[in-house]
């Protein structure tokens, strides 16, 4: 099966360098100020132990650590995203709501790390912000999956542009001028008197945003290693019995080719860090929900293979910074309801899958990883549903 579309365009990868000075553990307010975390060993366990209030602290892996360096104070917080150019130069997004009852808006909130402490970088938006993704630290978008506008910063402000409607999942591009975004859109059926919701790529030229692709699916991610090497996973938009529905297609620098696939899981998200090392992440929730799955695909370079399959839990994002250094995130789902639970995070040093455990009442949302030796996280307490921003180093 093979289904080609004829679309133009060029991207270029763009790494990032993790290297950078040694980042500074801080439980930073909201101005920035704070106190600096230290995890004592007292008892020689070789693990975390316990703050002054008896919850711990950090979780521990032959050294290396998962350690709080940010807790969100005063207004109710959720922060769900978290995107760097380089250690010292991070960034988060998320909302808040104020706790006065009289005061029902959502406000956003961008926090920005400098290396020393976390800032709130005050941006006069009432916006839900629940993904962000930079070029450079001079051309960075955040957005929602339920707005149809985004903000896009210039290194000193963050002004809001328009995404043509469409309510974005992912972007990935090349340079300013050369930005790709999937999502939702929305088409008016004048039959039906509803809004019919499709799947859409866009492409921005740095001034406008132009749909690219409006086809049968619903796009959730894309990726791409070169200007002749790009993914866009997600499901079709509508289901076809014996028909998987799965569908990613693929851009060869000329046209884009739907590649053939026999999965019935969905994909969710795409990461990788070449052209032969490319990771998909698949779940299927059944309605109702007698079973959740989850599979972890590969591809070489020349044939895709199943790395993880049978994750109890519906994984939603996928990232890292190497093919031995890998994260997939998502959430438990209640087996009655369907209703989702916990987050649960799992992690791939290139052999073995292992859920990482935290000793502390956290849960992470999403992780940007700078190298196996360091990862900072978007996270909240289980109890308290506090966002916290989490940072993982070795010493």
């Amino acid at each position: 099966m093979s289904r080609k579309l004829i679309i133009t365009g060029l991207i270029i990868l763009i790494s990032f360098s993790c290297t950078s000075n040694k980042v500074k553990e801080a439980d930073a307010g909201m101005d920035g100020t704070g106190v600096a975390d230290a995890d004592a060993d007292a008892d020689g366990d070789g693990d975390a132990d316990a703050d002054a209030d008896g919850s711990p602290d950090a979780s521990a892996d032959g050294g290396c650590k998962w350690r709080k360096m940010y807790e969100a104070t005063g207004d109710i917080s959720a922060l769900y995203d978290i995107w760097g150019s380089d250690p010292d130069n991070i960034f988060a997004v998320g909302f808040f709501s104020p706790v006065d009852p009289l005061d029902d808006a959502v406000y956003t909130v961008i926090l920005h790390y400098n290396g020393i402490s976390w800032n709130d970088m005050k941006v006069a938006e009432m916006m839900n912000l629940d993904s962000i993704w930079g070029i450079n630290d001079q051309c960075i978008f955040a957005s929602g999956s339920d707005l149809t506008e985004m903000l896009k910063y210039d290194g000193e402000q963050w002004k809001t542009i328009s995404s043509n409607q469409m309510q974005t999942r992912d972007i990935w591009g090349s340079s300013e001028n050369d930005i790709y975004a999937v999502g939702n859109d929305w088409d008016y059926n004048y039959d039906a008197g509803t809004l019919d919701r499709t799947g859409s790529i866009f492409h921005y030229d740095g001034v406008e945003w132009t749909r690219i692709y409006d086809g049968g699916m619903i796009p959730a991610g894309i990726w791409g290693s070169s200007s002749n090497d790009v993914y866009v996973v997600g499901q079709r938009s509508i289901k076809m019995e014996d028909v998987p529905g799965e569908v990613i297609l693929h851009y060869d620098g000329h046209e884009w080719t739907e590649i053939e696939t026999e999965d019935y899981r969905y994909s969710v998200d795409i990461w990788g860090f070449s052209a032969s090392d490319v990771f998909v992440v698949n779940n299927n929730v059944s309605s109702p929900v007698d079973f959740i799955d989850s599979t972890v695909r590969h591809y070489d370079g020349n044939e895709w293979a199943v790395l993880k399959e049978g994750i109890p839990e519906a994984m939603e994002k996928i990232s890292g910074s190497s093919g031995d250094n890998i994260y997939v995130t998502g959430r438990a789902v209640d087996s009655d309801s369907g209703a989702p639970q916990d987050y649960v995070t799992y992690h791939y040093d290139g052999y073995l899958w292992n859920r990482v455990e935290l000793d502390a009442p956290w849960e992470i949302l999403r992780i940007w990883t700078c190298s196996k030796d360091e990862a900072f996280a978007v996270a909240r307490n289980v109890n308290s549903k506090i966002s916290l921003i989490l940072h993982y180093s070795c010493e």
